[in-house]
């Protein structure tokens, strides 16, 4: 609440089903919002945590859009997480 007494809105987050990166994004993943992952190198997790978050998005019918620019999703992979792509 502010001093006039006007209601303050707080975004909504969508969880990653990992409490230490929850925690460290405030709450998840903004939802609604467009996210990015990245850092230097491969073999870091990105990859595996866009699938888990897919996953949990997907698990409260919230739709999801994956865009992979570099071409390191592999069907079978995604599947393996419990993302299902739309036919």
């Amino acid at each position: 609440m502010t001093e006039a007494g006007s209601i303050v809105t707080v975004p909504k987050y969508l969880s990653t089903g990992l409490p230490i990166i929850d925690s460290m994004l405030g709450g998840g993943v903004p939802a609604g919002r467009i996210t990015e992952l990245f850092s230097k190198g491969e073999g870091q997790g990105k990859s595996s945590l866009a699938a888990r978050s897919c996953t949990r998005c997907r698990s409260g019918v919230a739709p999801v859009v994956l865009m992979d620019t570099e071409h390191g999703f592999v069907e079978e992979r995604l599947r393996m997480f419990g993302v299902d792509r739309p036919t």
